[in-house]
């Protein structure tokens, strides 16, 4: 074996002896501190960019050829076309043209973001249907209680509310949701909530690929409703616009949607309603529950309101059952979407294949990719010289950049890990 030899530098100072004649420099003086001096500098020119000028986008909308389209669409020069398949879901009314629709359902912000938009849409007449069905089930339920202004504890803090509006592929969707910032630390506990993790639908997908296990799955409805408040996190809220009534508010009995506890008290309430059902809890993953008796078992995972799982037949039907007659429930049948991927089960084959081809196709649409060429590496070379070089004097959009990351990103942890390494590099550079 070769020998190495380490070379160590030390910092010796030098000392002024017999056996070193190397004096050290003397240190120079210390200027002496003169008194400052008033004078009078003019103000500097200010800099100009030397980018041009373009119209302002901060709206979310602008109009073209007479259509309402988003405006950062409207800046990559390409307007989304509409895929056939979407078309045959969605139905609208005689005064929407598919067009507008299509833009509706294809996640391109054109959902209203306030009152004021709100009453600038054509298809206003849908949305105030949806906000009527929405009040009608919170009052249903008992989420609400009116009391009178005067009869609120002194001190007492009121949230206010608001609708929020978004376009589903097959009806138009109002959600009351309760401005949880205003509630002051001391109102609420503890507000973490556990979802489901992708690696434990995988997991149970391929499961169900190879013992040839039927997947089937449902929606839990107005899920944040089905849970009591604490009495000591009980909160008083105005109600949302056109259901207001002069000198009440509503003293909330259930959980709201925006509240800050709201996610938590969900997850304790199906959480008991699994664990009194006599299902246990998995010690990987919390929102994975089962049942097993001999041979015979029921997989559940939990991803918020959505449950999809695999099992025995007749488990499977039992659990249906005894969850139709708790909750409000869409039985969604064998499962062939679920969080936005699609399943396909070849029992011949063996196999489970899940992929997200109207979601990337979507994506694609809506940043105006639809014309790039497709390539079989992900990532280019010298990207990182290309970014790095890249300043903000040239005609970037972080908001937009950060979107398209994003977006990725979803892709990337449930059905592409093919693109993981791209999307991390590109993720580097959010900021700049």
């Amino acid at each position: 074996p070769f020998k190495t030899k380490k070379r160590v530098t030390l910092d010796i100072p030098l000392k002024n002896n017999e056996n070193n004649n190397i004096t050290p420099a003397p240190s120079p003086p210390r200027p002496v501190p003169t008194p400052p001096t008033k004078t009078m500098v003019s103000p500097p020119t200010p800099r100009r960019s030397g980018r041009k000028s373009s119209p302002s986008t901060s709206g979310r909308h602008v109009t073209v050829d007479g259509r309402t389209v988003s405006a950062r669409l409207q800046n990559l020069g390409r307007i989304p076309e509409f895929p056939e398949d979407l078309a045959n879901l969605v139905q609208g009314d005689s005064n929407t043209t598919e067009y507008d629709v299509a833009l509706q359902a294809l996640s391109s912000g054109d959902e209203p973001l306030s009152e004021k938009e709100l009453f600038e849409r054509k298809d206003l007449e849908e949305w105030l249907k949806a906000e009527e069905i929405e009040w009608k089930a919170i009052v249903a339920n008992g989420t609400i209680k009116w009391i009178r202004r005067d009869k609120v504890p002194k001190g007492t803090k009121i949230i206010k509310s608001k609708w929020v509006w978004k376009r589903k592929p097959d009806r138009y969707k109002a959600r009351c949701v309760a401005k949880g910032f205003m509630q002051s630390p001391f109102d609420y506990g503890e507000t973490y909530a556990p979802v489901a993790k992708f690696s434990t639908i995988r997991s149970l997908l391929a499961h169900a690929a190879i013992h040839d296990l039927t997947i089937r799955n449902l929606d839990i409805g107005n899920a944040y409703l089905n849970s009591f408040l604490p009495q000591n996190e009980r909160c008083f809220m105005e109600a949302p616009p056109r259901y207001r009534q002069d000198g009440y508010v509503c003293m909330l009995i259930k959980s709201l949607y925006g509240l800050k506890s709201a996610g938590r008290l969900w997850n304790d309430t199906i959480d008991k309603w699994f664990k009194d059902l006599g299902y246990k809890q998995s010690t990987y993953d919390p929102c994975l529950y089962y049942y097993k008796n001999g041979d015979r078992f029921i997989y559940v995972a939990l991803y918020v309101d959505d449950c999809i799982y695999v099992g025995d037949d007749e488990y499977m039907r039992d659990f249906e059952r005894a969850i139709s007659a708790e909750f409000k429930v869409r039985l969604l049948g064998n499962a062939k979407t679920f969080l936005g991927m699609e399943i396909t089960k070849n029992s011949q084959k063996g196999t489970v294949e899940i992929t997200q081809k109207k979601y990337i196709k979507n994506i694609v649409n809506k940043f105006g990719l639809e014309n790039a060429k497709p390539v079989h590496s992900p990532l280019p070379t010298k990207i990182d010289k290309h970014l790095e070089n890249a300043t903000s004097d040239q005609d970037c959009d972080n908001e937009l950049y950060r979107s398209i990351i994003g977006s990725l990103m979803y892709a990337q942890n449930l059905t592409r890990p093919d693109i993981s390494f791209a999307v991390s590099k590109l993720s580097r550079y959010l900021n700049n």
